[in-house]
């Protein structure tokens, strides 16, 4: 998996903080453009689109993980160098007091956060961050509106797990650029669009404007789902290193889930099925409203330390997630269904 891990570390190191991604979408496609596909190419708003044709395609995949993150925005710069952020995206504030970031200036800082005194509600709509410098030093580094990143470098940890920040969700990214490159395209099934998709974290924009462009026969949205940890229930979440997930729920199309289901299980692949019976909390509650509807399937990563600066992954489960994706991709069963059926909804 040390192919993998590289990857990772790469799409890691690059701060895409939601709102942020047209900044770094050349930087996206200059570490893309080593991977076996026949188009690589981004929109206005953040998306990148990774093109791979199938030599006899039967129908049109799209293969989705969101590439932006969680983070913050830098809203004033105060007396003594403090600056004061306001999150983007979810961030429980119980991890936030002393975790280290990085402020996207004109050059980066490295900063710790501080909280302040909650409002009347107990919320906080912003936090301090101390960068080390004076008001007016700051000021010629530091400008309202940059991007600040937690700082986590990848590390390894125990038996095959890693640790970092922003696996959310470039941990599924760096298995779907693997698993469609490395498939060889008189095998697939599908012309395949993996869609690195922006905004997830503050809504899912992204993807809903380049899917519904694409019109694919059928998607497949990836995802961090939870990893068991104490007060988490195990029937909403599956250990690390027990394999990927997928989700049977009201805005996932059932032939789909149970293609991954049945392709898990012919192939000896562990995975675990969970019921989020009306909301995954992904992209694929979007695709249920564009055109007349795009059947989709749900498959997961679980991760720990969900949206903080310390999120985990196990190796082991990336390894078998690029499998199942590559084996359902040459699924020409579900691929001549999900073409009929595209007949029929433009009937």
């Amino acid at each position: 998996m040390n192919d993998y891990k590289r990857l990772l570390e790469k799409l890691t190191d690059i701060p895409t903080v939601s709102g942020f991604e047209t900044c770094h979408t050349d930087a996206l496609k200059h570490i893309l453009s080593e991977y076996s596909f026949d188009e690589v190419y981004s929109d206005r708003i953040g998306n990148t689109v990774l093109v791979k044709h199938a030599v006899s395609p039967t129908a049109t995949m799209v293969l989705d993980a969101h590439v932006d993150e969680i983070g913050f925005r830098i809203r004033s710069i105060e007396d003594g160098g403090y600056l004061t952020a306001a999150a983007v995206g979810g961030i429980d504030p119980v991890i936030l007091n002393a975790s280290r970031v990085t402020v996207h200036g004109k050059e980066k800082l490295r900063g710790t956060v501080t909280l302040p005194t909650p409002d009347d509600k107990g919320k906080y709509p912003y936090v301090f961050i101390d960068v080390g410098y004076s008001r007016e030093d700051a000021e010629n580094i530091v400008s309202v509106g940059d991007a600040v990143t937690f700082s986590s470098p990848i590390r390894e940890i125990g038996d095959g797990l890693l640790l970092g920040r922003a696996f959310d969700d470039k941990a599924l990214a760096a298995a779907l650029v693997l698993a469609v490159s490395g498939t060889n395209a008189f095998d697939l099934a599908f012309d395949v669009y993996v869609t690195l998709s922006s905004r997830e974290e503050v809504g899912g924009g992204g993807a809903a404007n380049i899917i519904s462009t694409l019109s694919p026969d059928g998607a497949i949205i990836t995802d961090v789902n939870f990893a068991t940890a104490p007060g988490v229930s195990s029937e909403e979440s599956a250990k690390l290193g027990a394999g990927p997930m997928t989700s049977i729920s009201a805005v996932t199309d059932r032939r789909i889930t149970n293609s991954i289901i049945s392709a898990a299980e012919k192939n000896d692949i562990p995975l675990s099925v969970v019921v989020e019976a009306t909301n995954t909390g992904t992209n694929a509650n979007l695709l249920e409203a564009l055109g007349c509807g795009i059947p989709c399937a749900v498959l997961s990563l679980p991760e720990a330390g969900m949206h903080t600066w310390s999120e985990c992954i196990s190796l082991a489960d990336a390894e078998e997630l690029i499998k199942l994706v590559r084996h359902l991709l040459t699924d020409r069963a579900l691929a001549k269904e999900l073409a009929e059926r595209r007949v029929f909804r433009h009937a």
